[in-house]
């Protein structure tokens, strides 16, 4: 009797690593209610022991409790909607319930005993392998919310795969012929992996399309307030060549005492020289001073001071989108990252583009508070859910392009993220 209680024990605590090791995989969100967290987490172990204890006697009742209790604990902890908590938790089990199938597959084929205490044991055994395996290789990082129809269609496949499985799993036992049934399981959960990966590819680069897009209209933006300012320059520039005449008429205003003439024309002549918004970067490059200058607005707007040096000349072998969908998605993060600083904090950022023998060094350094997150590659994630970790990506596959690469070092508190990009003419020496 005490053996059997810690076995079941024992069991009770492995389903929990193993359903923790898979849940694990996925990026974790700061939790609020702690409590019923903690609760969830408390009846699903509860049940795993009911389950091990009842030599498991209603199995199609187990699998649907334990797919609503995962699901609950992963809308509680994970980032992502329930629809996607869901697809989650319809691969975990559908894949363990195929485990469950060769697991009995192969004690049948060994003519082991068929005692549910064996099964259980070397399921779990397998389940666990699988979980860390996918936690290492194959975790998902990124969640791609999709409409509500699209997400029933997709919803049919884990749910069709369940009952192949069950039914599988239940002619097994009946039967006794188990190598028919174990390769329509592994072949079902393949071919669930197979659709939601190529989901998951073309959720990510649709994403990162429209983000491309909404640079891209940023770019008009910052053109067209460039243009503006060029003409600023123009009249500036004008003024200044009509200024002798201009001081001499000032001169005769002045000597015939009509003081208020002379002040209406000195007030015009500030006003013409004028310049539209608060401008830091005059490197020449269009598009880079007016992306520069738009970001540093947002800036001083939230009381961050922005330091820009800007050591490039006017014409720059990157495009115009490519430089934005880099130094907007950077300085994007920076400012979101500053911004959430507490009062006593300074909030400051610091960008440097500099042209160095032909290469383009682009580095922003920011403060930030709280802890960074890395997936399980060792990449940099997001703490918030959204596009955040879609627009690192897009800086990734932008630097790429130019056979660069993003580096990015945080320690003490200060964050910093430097890319780099080749010119066309070194990639074809190098190659």
């Amino acid at each position: 009797m005490n053996d059997r209680l810690i076995f079941n024990t024992l069991m009770t605590l492995f389903a929990l690593l193993i359903t923790h090791t898979y849940l694990s995989s996925f990026r974790q969100k700061n939790i609020e209610n702690k409590a019923a967290c903690y609760v969830t987490w408390f009846v699903y172990v509860l049940f795993q022991y009911c389950v091990a204890i009842s030599d498991a006697r209603y199995p199609l009742a187990i699998l649907i409790i334990n797919i609503i209790l995962v699901t609950l604990i992963q809308i509680i902890s994970c980032e992502g909607d329930s629809k996607t908590a869901i697809f989650r938790s319809g691969i975990f089990y559908a894949t363990w319930m195929a485990i469950e199938v060769v697991s009995l597959g192969i004690l049948l084929a060994v003519r082991a005993e068929d005692s549910f205490i064996v099964r259980n044991f070397v399921s779990k055994i397998f389940m666990y392998v699988t979980a860390q395996t996918y936690k290492r290789w194959l975790g998902r990082d990124n969640t791609i919310p999709i409409p509500f129809r699209y997400w029933i269609e997709l919803f049919l496949v884990p749910a069709s795969s369940i009952l192949i499985i069950y039914n599988a799993y239940v002619t097994t036992q009946n039967n006794k012929s188990q190598t028919t049934f174990s390769i329509v399981s592994i072949l079902t959960v393949l071919i669930n992996y197979v659709i939601f990966d190529v989901y998951d590819k073309m959720g990510t680069q649709a994403l990162i399309e429209k983000q491309n897009r909404a640079y891209e209209q940023e770019i008009s933006l910052c053109i067209r307030q460039s243009a503006e300012r060029e003409e600023s320059y123009r009249k500036t520039r004008i003024l200044r060549h009509d200024l002798k005449d201009r001081l001499i008429a000032l001169n005769v205003l002045l000597e015939q005492n009509r003081t208020e003439d002379a002040r209406k024309e000195i007030q015009k002549m500030l006003r013409e020289n004028s310049l539209n918004g608060h401008g830091v970067a005059e490197s020449g490059n269009l598009v880079l001073d007016a992306l520069v200058n738009y970001k540093y607005a947002i800036a001083l707007s939230d009381g961050i001071r922005m330091e820009c040096c800007l050591e490039v000349p006017a014409d720059l072998f990157v495009e115009g989108t490519d430089l934005c969908i880099i130094l907007g998605n950077l300085l994007d993060n920076a400012l979101e990252a500053v911004q959430k600083l507490p009062p006593e904090r300074e909030k400051w950022i610091k960008l440097l583009v500099q042209l160095i023998k032909g290469t383009l060094l682009i580095t922003i350094e920011n403060p930030y508070i709280g802890k960074i997150m890395t997936n399980n590659h060792g990449k940099i994630r997001s703490g918030k859910t959204g596009e955040h970790g879609i627009g690192l990506l897009s800086v990734e596959r932008t630097a790429a392009k130019y056979g660069g690469e993003i580096a990015i070092s945080y320690k003490e508190q200060i964050f910093r993220a430097s890319v780099i990009l080749f010119p066309e003419k070194f990639l074809h020496e190098e190659s």
